[in-house]
């Protein structure tokens, strides 16, 4: 189902609205935004359930640009966007991690050529 071209244009997405969703959780909490640093090592476990997420996810996308197109209202079109957030972050905290893994998980995969292709084996073994 998901092409290695389309994996860096579905995270960067995926990771414009978990981003937005986890600023507005976290409130004033300090973060390093250049993302420098030692990546910590991505256990199986832990791409399994970035992996699990992230279907989800995709299929919450999904159903967000199909209303989206339905619809011309400013506010209707923010409400979905709001809603559409918030059934993201629900998704990754079904899957057992918090939206600050995911992210971080998500980032790495965008950078890791290696992490990338184990990242789309994953999702690929569920469909």
């Amino acid at each position: 189902m998901f092409r290695r071209c389309q994996i860096p244009t579905l995270v960067a997405g995926m990771l414009i609205l978990l981003m937005a969703s986890s600023v507005m959780a976290q409130g004033n909490q300090p973060q390093d935004p250049s993302g420098a640093g030692t990546q910590p090592q991505i256990s199986e476990a832990e791409m399994q359930k970035v992996a699990t997420a992230f279907e989800q996810i995709i299929l919450i996308r999904q159903d967000f640009e199909q209303a989206l197109q339905r619809t011309e209202d400013a506010a209707e079109r923010q409400q979905l966007q709001d809603d559409a957030n918030k059934k993201m972050v629900q998704a990754v905290g079904n899957a057992g991690i918090d939206v600050d893994t995911y992210n971080r998980v998500m980032r790495q995969i965008q950078t890791d050529e290696e992490l990338s292709q184990k990242f789309m084996e994953m999702t690929q073994k569920t469909h």
